[in-house]
């Protein structure tokens, strides 16, 4: 199934927008998943550091036994 998400009104001015005039640029697609399976996702930004000294220090990385 395909859905539209057509804007409805400017952002900056409160203008009505009319759908004719808008262009699509992207899509995003959602899956619904069965509560038979539980799934668990976690996603993880590893930041990194570098000190006045010039060492450049990383994050650790989690597992999946989290660690």
């Amino acid at each position: 199934m395909v859905k539209h998400n057509y804007v409805e009104k400017c952002k900056g001015c409160n203008k009505p927008a009319n759908t004719k005039d808008q262009v699509f640029i992207h899509s995003k697609r959602i899956m619904e998943v069965p509560e038979v399976i539980d799934i668990h996702l976690e996603e993880h930004h590893i930041h990194q550091y570098e000190c006045d000294c010039g060492e450049i220090t990383r994050a650790a990385e989690p597992t999946l036994d989290g660690t």
